[in-house]
């Protein structure tokens, strides 16, 4: 195993699994073995295009000794139900977002996968995005000191969600807090740290039974942070965008796959070099150079030094779609490399466990509150 490709089967061949499949091709340490779903004459289509083994089921997937890794790529409701017939048929899994439906279902997961010694990772690619990383440095070296609120907004499309399709059906789905949340409630927790699910709400499209619109607020430490999705935008202004608020500025990541960030606030020299290695490639531009006489002031209670206004924009020029698969391609090295060598990978199985939980909390307070109406 150490030296030869790993096996690979995808389970749902869809249009995101087979996206997934086009990028794995061209992986060294991966072989692509067989595509299996539920409609025949689609896993043959996939299996024609990618010259691989067309299957009818996840139980012919596991019948055979050339699958090490399975990546399951179905709607989220089979996810838990699926990973675990797999862990136990001693498969590797790399399971979609989310997880599991439930927290339950995901801490047995777990247990299962320690028990059998085969390992579980879920496709939360944003870890692998360098904007994250940057972000991610320049709140853990508190360049512009500690944060105080955030807030990701998310306007995004219907256009290709038609009312039958299974995204509006919950005991599919799970619902947007736990089959679209998830990424964010991890994404947030690798910025903040742990985090807590105060308040939530939901709202249905009048006349319908889709539930389109939530919203939840969140304790990350000492941070106040707000999620809205909407899944009520045409493709063409699909949109999101993070803020996050902190002592002496403020951080703005604009796209779900982050394609572009932009921070501005005071540092003294120290700070803009630091801030300046945090993004390299970054324009780092100095708004105002402050005299001797205002280079101290307060704010959230404290005293601060600076020397300097400014602002730094980073964009990354390529189509979404080219770094959405350049992600999906580091998360899986990633987990491969794991497979080989026991060593952690950047998201962990308890990562994945903590998001469905904290999806599992918002949910159960949007209901709650939807009830007392």
């Amino acid at each position: 195993m150490a030296d030869e490709p790993l096996g690979y089967a995808l389970v749902g061949c869809g249009r995101f699994g087979r996206f997934c499949l086009n990028t794995y091709r061209t992986m060294e340490n991966m072989r692509l073995v067989a595509a299996a779903d539920a409609d025949r004459a689609l896993s043959k289509a996939t299996a024609e295009e990618f010259n691989i083994t067309p299957l009818g089921s996840l139980q012919d997937v596991l019948r055979r000794d050339d699958v090490h890794l399975v990546h399951i790529a179905t709607p989220p409701s089979t996810h838990g139900p699926f990973t675990r017939q797999c862990l136990e048929a001693g498969k590797h899994v790399l399971c979609e977002k989310p997880l599991a439906i439930s927290g339950a279902e995901a801490d047995a997961i777990a247990q299962i996968s320690r028990r059998t010694g085969r390992k579980v990772a879920v496709n939360f690619i944003l870890r692998y995005s360098p904007i994250v990383g940057m972000v991610q440095r320049i709140l853990r070296e508190k360049i512009l000191g500690e944060p105080l609120h955030a807030c990701f907004e998310n306007y995004a499309q219907d256009e290709v969600l038609p009312g039958s399709h299974w995204f509006w059906d919950k005991s599919l789905s799970g619902g947007i807090f736990i089959e679209h949340g998830v990424h964010f409630f991890d994404l947030y927790r690798q910025w903040l740290g742990p985090g807590t699910v105060r308040w939530a709400t939901a709202l249905t499209r009048p006349g319908t039974h889709q539930e389109d619109r939530v919203m939840c607020a969140l304790e990350f430490g000492d941070a106040l942070v707000t999620h809205y999705h909407g899944f009520d935008q045409p493709i063409r202004l699909d949109r999101q965008r993070h803020l996050i608020l902190l002592e002496r500025g403020d951080i703005v990541v604009n796209g779900w796959i982050p394609l572009e960030v932009q921070v501005h606030g005071v540092v003294d020299d120290t700070q803009r070099d630091a801030l300046a290695a945090a993004v390299p490639q970054g324009v780092l531009r100095t708004v105002k150079e402050y005299p001797e006489s205002e280079q101290r002031f307060r704010s959230h209670g404290r005293e601060h030094y600076v020397t300097a206004e400014v602002f730094l924009d980073y964009a990354i020029r390529a189509p979404k779609m080219d770094i959405y698969g350049q992600l999906i391609g580091s998360l899986m090295q990633d987990f491969a490399n794991s497979i080989r060598t026991n060593q952690r990978t950047l998201v962990s199985l308890e990562d994945a466990v903590e998001a469905v939980k904290m999806a599992e909390a918002a949910e159960n307070l949007a209901r709650q509150r939807g009830s007392n109406l």
